[in-house]
């Protein structure tokens, strides 16, 4: 067993607690309270580690990542998606880019883990990050993306359940989930989208979408003349037939959704209809602030997705569309929100959204000791809480699942 003792504590599940501790038993946090609760009654001989100034609270939950085009970083401008898209794949086609890709990978693992992220919800176009992940300290959900009648596999379902059940025969632990993700309505056949939220459903694995993140998709989803008909055709998607958006749109809301219940990625553009199916399953929604301001978004309806019931979550997206891979980066620019809310949208909520909340996003006994500490020597006034998403206030202490994998002591 092992003390942590910190100026703060900030389970989530429970109010803050002023000069608290957390009691760690292997990888389980025991017991957390004041001080005087916990260090007095300890065991003989059980060390007391003084994290110091610090908050500490959950692990950061980063719920949608694609840590593969961390290679890609500052080599797109800012633009609509897709434009955007289509110098992303020129890059992924070059030489060598599997390489650049594969160290990416560990770039970007390093990176979150630095900014207190201690579990991860990756999407790998092949699957390639789910062996560094396995191999990292980090914990993760590692998805493997779908999209239909692409030149490298997953290229359809059966390709994507082959490539699934050997990635969980090879690296799936305690540490590590395998989901799914077929990429969008858009580039995945219909046909595709219900087999692969049934195969989700039956094993009881995450499944992630991107979904009404451009106004287009939302145009082509409901019928209407869009864009995105010429990106179809330009691709040569599948889904570039003229039927294709009306058997999207059902295969998208219809039973096999209900029982897939998928984490929705971004959710742009949803109508008041998109919001009751969202909420009516229990479906989650990721929002990606700096990302969506990247590609022109505005105004992202993730108040009104609360206020509809909707368990909303926090990702980075990739660092390919954002400066860092950082979730209080990321809640920094949610001015004016509730410090409360935003500390739930970056823990507990993501574990929910992840399918781990019975594990992981609070600090509370049974569940695994992933923590962090935040300094709070740049924190003025009596609400440490605020240093969440204040970036003056770095990062001094990362645990997950008991063990310290960064510790910066002043």
């Amino acid at each position: 067993m092992t003390i942590y003792r910190a100026r703060c504590i900030a389970p989530v599940a429970t109010p803050p607690i002023d000069d608290g501790c957390i009691a760690v038993d292997g990888t389980r946090i025991t017991a957390v309270g004041p001080t005087a609760d916990i260090r007095d009654h300890r065991p003989s001989g059980t060390p007391l580690i003084d994290l110091g100034d610090v908050i500490v609270t959950p692990g950061f939950i980063n719920a949608h990542a694609h840590l593969e085009l961390t290679a890609y970083r500052d080599m797109i401008p800012a633009e609509p998606l897709w434009t955007w898209i289509e110098k992303l794949i020129e890059l992924r086609r070059r030489p060598h880019a599997a390489r650049l890709e594969q160290e990416g990978i560990g770039a970007g693992i390093d990176e979150s883990i630095a900014a207190g992220v201690t579990c991860i919800g990756d999407i790998s176009r092949t699957g390639a990050a789910t062996a560094a992940l396995a191999a990292s300290p980090i914990r993760a959900v590692a998805f493997i993306e779908l999209i239909s009648g692409a030149r490298e596999e997953p290229c359809d379902c059966a390709s994507l359940i082959r490539a699934v059940e050997t990635a969980k025969k090879m690296h799936q632990s305690d540490r590590l989930r395998v989901g799914v993700s077929p990429h969008a309505p858009y580039t995945v056949t219909p046909i595709d989208m219900m087999h692969t939220l049934e195969f989700a459903a039956e094993q009881q694995m995450p499944a992630t979408i991107h979904c009404l993140e451009t106004r287009d998709e939302a145009d082509w989803l409901a019928g209407r003349p869009s864009g995105i008909q010429a990106f179809l055709s330009g691709v040569g998607s599948p889904n570039a037939q003229s039927d294709a958006a009306m058997q999207a749109s059902g295969a998208l809301w219809g039973p096999a959704f209900e029982a897939a219940r998928p984490l929705l990625a971004h959710v742009n553009y949803p109508t008041s209809d998109d919001m009751s199916r969202i909420a009516n399953v229990g479906a989650s929604v990721v929002f990606c602030p700096r990302a969506h301001r990247f590609y022109g978004h505005t105004n992202h309806p993730w108040r009104k997705l609360f206020s509809a019931g909707i368990n909303v979550c926090i990702g980075t997206d990739s660092a390919a569309c954002v400066p860092t891979l950082s979730i209080r980066d990321e809640l920094a620019t949610l001015s004016g929100t509730d410090p409360d809310d935003l500390l739930r949208m970056a823990t507990i909520n993501g574990a929910q959204a992840l399918r781990w909340s019975d594990e992981i996003g609070t600090i509370e006994p049974g569940k695994r000791a992933d923590f962090v500490a935040i300094d709070l020597a740049e924190m003025p006034g009596d609400e440490p809480i605020t240093a969440v998403a204040n970036p003056n206030c770095r990062v001094t202490a990362v645990a997950i699942g008991g063990k310290l994998i960064s510790q910066e002591f002043r």
